[in-house]
């Protein structure tokens, strides 16, 4: 990949104007039944408490003050109930990062920003990341979170501004969505493990890095 690319176009970009994408515009919760959404917010309520292990149909059927057979009846199975949290999480998240109105394209230093109030949010990073954690071991739920991180990635260049002309290869696009996703990933990791973790030195080097390309280390001179 073009690194100069990169160097060059993650800078103050202006220009153009952000749509924001139909799929992840709509609302997850809005055309369920009230029953089903119950169960959704129970789940993440439990997920909450109690991990990925804890939650179970009973688990959530509890919580949801309704029978257990209202979960398979809504959502399938609990794979499906999964899938549907997965769904809201994220929606959940990328609407903080598309308001106010008219707020894209960003700076990648508003981006950072935007992701330093994320990484705040403790309770809903750990929770994400079980998410995450619990995918790697169902493949029905892990193809649902690759589509997800796809859409994500085309949304990381978009709220910067790259590409507004159409000009560039998707596939460049795609990577660099790629490396921006994988330092808000990275750090949300790290944030949720370490309370102590110094998130906003990290962020000023992201920047550092993402605007102006990694320094260069000086190498000590050998004498043979």
């Amino acid at each position: 990949m073009d690194t100069s690319f990169v160097n060059r176009n993650l800078g103050p970009l202006r220009a153009g104007g952000a749509v924001v994408p139909e799929d992840i515009a709509r609302d997850p919760l809005e055309e369920l039944h009230p029953t089903a959404k119950a169960i959704l917010v129970a789940a993440r309520a439990v997920v909450r408490e109690r991990g990925m292990a804890g939650l179970t149909l009973e688990a959530v059927a509890n919580q949801a003050n309704t029978s257990r057979t209202q979960v398979p009846y809504h959502f399938g199975s609990r794979a499906g109930l999964i899938e549907a949290l997965f769904d809201w999480m994220f929606y959940d998240v990328w609407m903080r990062f598309m308001r106010p109105p008219g707020a894209w394209p960003m700076t990648v230093h508003e981006s950072l920003q935007w992701s330093r109030q994320e990484l705040d949010d403790l309770a809903t990073v750990r929770d994400a990341r079980d998410l995450v954690v619990h995918s790697l071991r169902d493949e029905m739920v892990r193809r649902r979170l690759a589509l997800l991180y796809e859409r994500d990635r085309r949304l990381e260049v978009e709220a910067i501004g790259l590409d507004a002309a159409g000009e560039t290869d998707r596939g460049q696009l795609d990577a660099i969505g790629a490396v921006l996703l994988a330092i808000d990933e990275g750090l949300a990791v790290q944030r949720a493990v370490d309370p102590d973790f110094d998130i906003d030195a990290a962020l000023e080097a992201a920047e550092a890095i993402l605007t102006h390309g990694l320094p260069r280390v000086p190498q000590e001179e050998t004498t043979e």
